[in-house]
C-alpha cells in the first residue's frame, strides 16, 4: 500500500483484494481505518463490497457509534484499522 494513498483509495484497494480472494460474501463485513488526522474512514453497510468506489467510502470525524468503531477511534493508538468479515461457506 502506498504511503501517500488517500484513505478511501486504500479501503477500496483492500476490499478489492478481500473480495477477489473470496474472503467475504458480497455484502458481508466492513473495513474502517483511522488516518493521520484522526478521522475515521468506513465502508457502507449492505452493499456489494466488490464494486466499491472511492466515492462510496465515508469519512467520520465525529464520535463513532459501534463498539468496534469506538475501540478503533479511542482504543490502542497503534491499531489503525479494523476488518470485519463474514466468511463465505
Amino acid at each position: 500500500m502506498k504511503k501517500n494513498m488517500h484513505p478511501a483509495a486504500q479501503i477500496v484497494s483492500i476490499m478489492e483484494r478481500i473480495y477477489k480472494f473470496e474472503m467475504t460474501t458480497i455484502s458481508g463485513g466492513n473495513l474502517s481505518l483511522i488516518d493521520e488526522k484522526g478521522d475515521m474512514w468506513i465502508t457502507p453497510s449492505g452493499v456489494d463490497k466488490g464494486n466499491l468506489t472511492v466515492q462510496d467510502i465515508m469519512c467520520l470525524n465525529y464520535p463513532p457509534l459501534s463498539p468496534l468503531s469506538r475501540c478503533l477511534k479511542w482504543g490502542i493508538p497503534t491499531i489503525t484499522s479494523v476488518t470485519t468479515s463474514y466468511l463465505v461457506g
